[in-house]
C-alpha cells in the first residue's frame, strides 16, 4: 500500500542508532527529501549519534532524544522508522505520527499503518536496501542510492593545521587505522595485526600512522603504536569529534578497520579501504566505497553475529585467520601508497 503524497506536509525519521547505520541510511533520507521537497522533514536521532548528524542539509531539523523535551510538540504525517525495535515504532504511534511505516518485526505490526515484509533471509540483503525498501512499499522514488558524508571546512581546517604541524614536509602518506569495534570481541581484529600492518606500511613508505579509537578502546591503541617511533604518529583518532575524524579520515592514502562505524564514513568518503570482517556478514553491512576490499573468512560458524566467541576450541577462527599479510595485498593491490 503506497502513500499519497498530497497527503504530506510533514515527515518524521528515526534514524538508526550507530554510527555506521547512521551514515548507511544518509542516501535513504535525501531519497525522502527528493519526494516531499516542501514538506517540512525532522530526523529523530539518539544522542550518541547526535554530532554525526549535525548541519545535515536534507533535513529541515535534528532532534536527539535529550532535546525533544524541549521541543514544542508537533503532529506529523508521515514517520518512516529505520530501527526494528518495538519502542521507535511505538513512540510514533505515542506522538501521533499518522502514517508509520517501517518492518513488521518485533511484534510491532499492530503498531504501523504500512508494514513492510521482514526480509526472508534477514542480515543477507545489505543494509541500504533494507531501508530503501521502506520507501520502496511507500511508492516513492529513488533517485540514488550512493553514499555520502559531508565535511565541514571547519573540521578540514582543523585537521589541515594538526598534519602540517606533525609534518612539516607535507609528503607522507597517512595510513588509518581503526581497531576498535563497540560491538564486542567478535569484531575487533587483534591489535598485534595492526600493528604489524602499520609497522610495514612506515618502513616502506614513510607514512604517517593515525589511530582512531573511541571510549574504551585507547588500550589497542597503545599496543599499536608502542613499536613505532613518536614522529610518525599523526594523531590518537579519540581527542576528535565525529566530524574531525571524519576530516581526518579523507585526508587518509588508505584506511584498515574493523566493521566499524569509521570504516562506512570512510567508505562513503571514497577513501581506499580495506575492512576485515568477523562475526558479521559484509553482505549486509559491508562498506559500499567503489575503493573499498572486504577480508572475511567464512567458518563453519559463520556469521554468528555474537559478540564474542561461544566456542570452546578454534575461537575467534574468523578473525584470526586472516594475517597481516593478506592485508598488505590488498593494499598493495589498491595501488595508492
Amino acid at each position: 500500500m503506497g502513500i499519497d503524497k498530497k497527503e504530506i506536509g510533514s515527515v518524521l525519521v528515526r534514524a538508526p542508532g550507530w554510527i555506521g547505520d547512521s551514515v548507511i541510511s544518509m542516501p535513504v533520507v535525501r531519497a525522502i527529501r527528493d519526494n516531499f521537497p516542501e514538506a517540512f522533514l525532522r530526523i529523530s536521532v539518539k544522542d550518541r549519534v547526535r554530532d554525526l548528524w549535525d548541519g545535515f542539509r536534507f533535513a529541515d531539523e535534528i532532534v536527539s532524544d535529550s532535546e525533544l523535551k524541549n521541543k514544542v510538540k508537533m503532529q506529523f504525517d508521515l514517520g518512516i522508522i529505520f530501527p526494528h525495535s518495538f519502542s521507535s515504532a511505538y513512540k510514533m504511534l505515542r506522538s501521533g505520527v499518522k502514517y508509520r511505516a517501517g518492518y513488521s518485526t518485533e511484534l510491532r505490526g499492530l503498531l504501523l499503518t504500512h508494514r513492510v515484509p521482514k526480509p526472508g533471509k534477514f542480515r543477507s540483503k545489505h543494509l541500504l536496501e533494507e531501508y530503501l525498501d521502506i520507501l520502496r512499499h511507500l511508492g516513492l522514488k529513488i533517485r540514488s542510492k550512493e553514499l555520502f558524508f559531508e565535511v565541514p571546512s571547519k573540521a578540514q581546517r582543523k585537521i589541515e593545521r594538526l598534519i602540517k604541524k606533525r609534518d612539516k614536509g607535507g609528503s607522507r602518506p597517512i595510513i588509518g587505522l581503526c581497531p576498535g569495534a563497540s560491538f564486542g570481541k567478535a569484531k575487533a581484529w587483534p591489535p598485534e595485526r595492526f600493528a604489524q600492518v602499520a609497522e610495514y606500511l612506515v618502513r616502506k613508505y614513510s607514512a604517517n600512522v593515525a589511530v582512531f579509537s573511541g571510549k574504551g578502546e585507547t588500550e589497542n591503541a597503545k599496543k599499536i603504536l608502542q613499536g613505532l617511533k613518536n614522529d610518525v604518529i599523526l594523531s590518537l583518532g579519540g581527542n576528535l569529534s565525529v566530524k574531525e575524524s571524519a576530516a581526518l579520515i579523507e585526508k587518509c592514502a588508505v584506511f584498515i578497520s574493523n566493521d566499524t562505524g569509521p570504516m562506512h564514513i570512510a567508505a562513503a568518503l571514497n577513501v581506499p579501504l580495506v575492512a576485515v570482517f568477523g562475526s558479521t556478514n559484509p553482505l549486509w553491512t559491508g562498506p559500499l566505497g567503489s575503493r573499498s576490499r572486504v577480508l572475511y573468512r567464512k567458518v563453519p560458524c559463520s556469521p554468528c553475529f555474537k559478540r564474542s566467541c561461544p566456542r570452546k576450541s578454534g575461537r575467534y577462527e574468523c578473525l584470526s585467520s586472516i594475517t597481516a599479510d593478506n592485508v598488505i595485498r590488498e593494499i598493495e593491490k589498491l595501488k595508492v601508497l
